[in-house]
C-alpha cells in the first residue's frame, strides 16, 4: 500500500506491483497488465473494484495498479475476525453476486476467471468487492471453452455468451457460509477432479449452516448440474440470493451485563426471517419484537414497518387474525411515514384475508377494492386471485350476493389468460346459482360448461348448490342432460356422507329427471334403485317400495335380469321391515327362480339364504332348515365359500332357535373356520360374537 499525506491526513491505496524477472516473458507481461487495465477502465460498479490510477515504465520494470485501501482484508480474513452470523454472510454474498452479474451482463460478457475468496475484499462499510481481474477475458460463445473442473471451478464453467455459468460462484458460497471451500479435507486437486468426475459432490443439504437457507441448497445443487445449460446464470443467482434473509456486517460490540453481541434491528430482523423461514415461529417472535425495539428507538419507519409486516406474517400464518390485522395496518402506516407507497401484494392479501376470516368484509372489500393489479405481471396475481376467491365466498355465505359477484368476477378477469391456474369449485358453484337467480342464463352456462370439464371431487357442503340449481339446470341443457347427470352423480356421496340424505334425495332426482328425458332406461332403472335406498334410510318405506317396483318394472321390460332380481330383493328388505313375510317370501322366491334360470349362482345362493332368514324370524323352522341346507349345498358347487359359511350361520341360528344349542354351536364353529380360511375378517368377528352370545343362552337355560 502507499500512505499519501496530506498535513495530518493519511489516506491508504492498495497496489498491485507487476514482477519482472529474467526468465518472463516480457511482452506477455505487458499485455496481460493492458488487458487488465482495459477490462478495469470500463467496469463502474459498487462492488467492483475501482482503478484509480496506473504506472508503467516498463524501461525501469515499474508497472502497478492503483485501487482503494480494503481495511478489512480479504474476505477470508474477515471472517476470521468475529463469529459472523448467517444474514451478515449472505450480505456478503449477496455484494459479489451483483458484481458478478453485473460482469457477466457485459457486451460482451466478462469472466473473472479466478473468482476465490483471496479476490474478494471487504471494505470499511463491510461490503465485498471483487478484485485481481489479472485472469480476466470477454467471451464469446463461439470462443467459450469448458474449463478443467477443480474444487474452485467445480463443474462449473468459464462465462458463455448465453450467460449459464456462474464463474465458480457455489465455492464461493461455501466458503463464505461455512468456513471451508469444497473438499476442503482433501489437499490434492487431482483428488478432487477424480470425485467430481465420478459424480460424487460436496454435501449441501447435510451442512448445519447451509441447511437453515433452503433455496440456497436448491440453488447450490443446480450449479452443480452436469450440463451448462442446465445451471443458473449469474442474473438467476443474484435473484434467488436477494430473497435470502440478509444484514449488513456491522463492528461487533459486546454487551458486557448479559455478555453477549449487541446486534442491530436489522440483523434481528433477518435472524427472525431465517427462522421464520424454516419454521422456528417462537424463535421468530422473539427476534422480530427485538428488531422492533431497537428500530422504534431509532425511529426507523422503513425497518419498522418491515417487522410489523413479519410479525403480521406470524400472526396469518398462526390464525391469530386480530393480531395479523393490527401487525399489517401498522406496517401500512409506518411504511407511508418511511416513504413507501404501500405493503407488498402477499401482505395485502393476507391482511384482506384476516380481515375475511374476522368477518369484516366491509374493509376487505375497500381494500380489494384498492389493490392494483396488471394480469399481464408475472409478480403478485395468484395472492390477490386466491384471497379474492376467499372475500367472495364469505360474502355469498353472509348474502350478500352482489358483492360476491362482482369480487368472483374481478378475480375470474385477473387469471383469464393463466392457463396454469384452476379455479376453486365452490367460487363456480356460487357463481352458477348467483347467475341463475339474477337472470344471467348466458353466463350461468358459461359456468356450467366449465363444471361439466371439472374432474376433481368437489368440495365437502358443495352439494347444495346443485339442489338449487334443480331448474336452471333443465332450462340451460336440452341435448346434453346425460353429461350433466355424470356431473351430478359425483355430488350425492357427499351429501350422503354428510348424512344429507334429503339433499341426496334432491340431486338424485334431478339426474333421474335428466336420465329420463336421455331415454337411458338401464340407468333411470339404477338412479330408482339409489333413490329407493335413501328412502329407506329416510324411513320412507311406502315411497321406497313404490320406486323399486317402477325400477323392477323396468329392468323387466329391459330385459335385465339381474337387475329385476336385485329390485326384487330390495321389495322383499321393505317388507319385512313392515312385517310383511308372506309378501317378503313370494319376492324372494321370485328372485331365486330367475337366479336359477339365468345361472346366477351366487346370487342363488345368497336369494335363498336370504329366504331362510325370513323363515326363521317367522319360526318356520323346518323351512329355514331346508332353504339353508339347499344354499350350502348350492354354494359348496359353485365353490362360494362365504355363502357356504352364510348358510351355516343361518342353520346354527335356526338350531338355537329350536333350543339345539349343541348343534347350533358345532356348526357356527364350521362356519368360523370358513371365514377364517377366506379372510373375511368382518363375518368371523360375527361368528365369534353369536358363539358367545349362544353359550350365554345355553347358560341361562342351564339355571332354569
Amino acid at each position: 500500500f502507499l500512505d499519501t499525506a496530506v498535513g495530518s491526513y493519511v489516506k491508504l491505496f492498495a497496489v498491485k506491483k507487476l514482477t519482472f524477472g529474467r526468465n518472463r516473458d516480457v511482452k506477455k507481461l505487458v499485455e496481460r497488465f493492458d488487458k487488465e487495465i482495459e477490462i478495469l477502465r470500463k467496469l463502474k460498479h459498487p462492488n467492483i473494484v475501482n482503478l484509480i490510477s496506473f504506472v508503467k515504465m516498463i524501461e525501469k520494470e515499474r508497472a502497478w495498479l492503483i485501487f482503494p485501501w480494503a481495511s478489512r482484508g480479504n474476505v477470508k480474513q474477515f471472517l476470521q475476525t468475529g463469529n459472523w452470523e448467517i444474514p451478515e454472510r449472505v450480505a456478503l454474498i449477496e455484494d459479489v453476486s451483483r458484481g458478478l452479474s453485473f460482469l457477466h451482463t457485459q457486451n460482451p460478457p466478462i469472466c473473472h476467471g479466478d473468482l476465490k475468496s483471496l479476490n474478494i475484499v471487504v471494505d470499511q462499510d463491510f461490503k465485498a468487492i471483487i478484485v485481481d481481474f489479472g485472469s480476466a477475458r470477454t467471451v464469446s460463445s463461439r470462443k467459450a471453452k469448458r474449463p478443467r473442473p477443480g474444487r474452485r471451478l467445480q463443474p462449473t464453467l468459464a462465462v458463455q455468451a448465453a450467460g449459464h455459468s456462474t464463474d465458480s460462484i457455489q465455492s464461493l458460497i461455501s466458503t463464505i457460509i461455512t468456513d471451508h471451500m469444497p473438499f476442503h479435507q482433501i489437499s490434492n486437486d487431482s483428488c478432487v477432479v477424480l470425485r467430481i468426475m465420478q459424480g460424487e459432490l460436496p454435501p449441501v443439504r447435510t451442512n448445519k449452516k447451509l441447511a437453515q437457507l433452503r433455496t440456497m441448497c436448491t440453488l447450490l445443487m443446480r450449479c452443480w448440474e452436469e450440463k451448462s445449460m442446465r445451471r443458473p446464470t449469474a442474473t438467476e443467482c443474484l435473484e434467488v440470493i436477494e430473497q435470502l434473509p440478509s444484514a449488513r456486517p456491522s463492528k461487533i460490540a459486546i454487551d458486557h451485563e448479559i455478555g453477549e453481541r449487541v446486534r442491530s434491528a436489522a440483523l434481528w430482523n433477518a435472524l427472525g426471517e431465517l427462522n421464520f423461514d424454516i419454521g422456528s415461529c417462537t424463535m421468530a417472535l422473539h427476534q422480530f419484537n427485538k428488531s422492533l425495539e431497537i428500530s422504534k428507538s431509532e425511529n426507523d419507519n422503513k425497518l419498522s414497518s418491515l417487522v410489523h409486516r413479519n410479525l403480521g406474517d406470524i400472526h396469518y400464518i398462526e390464525g391469530r387474525w386480530e393480531d395479523a390485522v393490527d401487525a399489517y395496518e401498522e406496517s401500512q402506516r409506518l411504511a407511508l411515514l418511511g416513504g413507501l407507497e404501500r405493503l407488498d401484494e402477499t401482505s395485502l392479501c393476507r391482511l384482506m384475508d384476516s380481515y375475511t376470516e374476522l368477518g369484516w368484509l366491509h374493509e376487505a372489500q375497500e381494500l380489494f377494492d384498492n389493490i392494483v393489479i396488471d394480469p399481464h405481471d408475472g409478480q403478485g396475481w395468484e395472492d390477490v386471485v386466491e384471497s379474492s376467491y376467499k372475500l367472495g365466498k364469505a360474502s355469498y355465505e353472509l348474502g350478500q350476493y352482489e358483492r360476491a359477484i362482482v369480487v368472483y368476477e374481478r378475480a375470474r378477469n385477473i387469471h383469464q389468460n393463466k392457463q396454469e391456474y384452476t379455479e376453486p369449485l365452490y367460487s363456480l358453484h356460487h357463481s352458477a346459482i348467483l347467475y341463475c337467480l339474477y337472470g344471467r342464463y348466458a353466463d350461468a352456462k358459461r359456468i356450467f360448461e366449465k363444471l361439466k370439464i371439472v374432474q376433481d371431487p368437489p368440495l365437502e357442503g358443495m352439494s347444495s348448490v346443485l339442489i338449487a340449481l334443480r331448474t336452471p339446470v333443465r332450462l340451460l341443457y336440452c341435448e346434453e342432460r346425460g353429461d350433466w347427470a355424470d356431473v351430478l352423480v359425483r355430488f350425492v356421496s357427499i351429501c350422503t356422507n354428510e348424512g344429507r340424505y334429503n339433499d341426496a334425495l334432491a340431486v338424485y332426482n334431478e339426474i333421474w329427471h335428466i336420465r329420463e328425458l336421455q331415454g337411458r332406461k338401464k340407468e333411470v332403472a339404477d338412479t330408482l334403485k339409489c333413490i329407493g335406498h335413501l328412502y329407506v334410510d329416510l324411513e320412507r318405506y311406502k315411497e321406497a317400495e313404490s320406486v323399486y317396483k317402477e325400477g323392477h318394472a323396468i329392468s323387466r321390460d329391459e330385459g335385465d335380469q339381474l337387475g329385476t332380481v336385485k329390485f326384487l330383493l330390495c321389495i322383499a328388505e321393505v317388507y319385512c321391515i313392515g312385517g310383511l313375510y308372506d309378501d317378503a317370501v313370494r319376492m324372494h322366491q321370485q328372485a331365486g327362480r330367475i337366479c336359477y334360470m339365468e345361472r346366477l349362482g351366487e346370487l342363488y345362493v345368497d336369494t335363498v339364504n336370504r329366504l331362510g332368514e325370513v323363515y326363521r324370524w317367522t319360526e318356520r323352522y323346518e323351512e329355514a332348515v331346508e332353504s339353508f341346507r339347499e344354499a350350502r349345498e348350492f354354494a359348496a358347487l359353485v365353490d362360494y365359500p362365504n355363502g357356504k359359511a352364510d348358510a351355516l350361520r343361518g342353520l346354527r341360528l335356526t338350531f338355537a332357535g329350536e333350543g339345539d344349542y349343541e348343534e347350533a354351536m358345532k356348526r357356527l364353529k364350521r362356519a368360523a373356520s370358513v371365514f377364517r380360511n377366506s379372510g373375511d375378517t368382518e363375518s368371523l368377528l360375527k361368528c365369534n360374537l353369536a358363539i358367545q352370545e349362544i353359550e350365554e343362552m345355553d347358560s341361562e337355560q342351564a339355571i332354569e
